[in-house]
């Protein structure tokens, strides 16, 4: 089953993709460093929790 926390980061970081191109689209690209930074946020929690192991975990 996959973790409901995991895929309402995955739908958050779809819709600031989506956020970010609207922006350019629109012309406002004064605002698109927050949403990339918010979009890197999200995405780098993403790859700590489910990505990256820790050295004292055993699988």
């Amino acid at each position: 089953m996959i973790d409901p926390w995991l895929k309402e980061q995955i739908q958050t970081s779809r819709n600031l993709c989506e956020i970010a191109l609207i922006l350019i689209e629109i012309k406002r690209g004064e605002l698109l460093p927050t949403v990339l930074e918010l979009l890197h946020y999200y995405t780098q929690t993403i790859i700590d929790k489910h990505c990256i192991k820790e050295l004292n975990e055993t699988t």
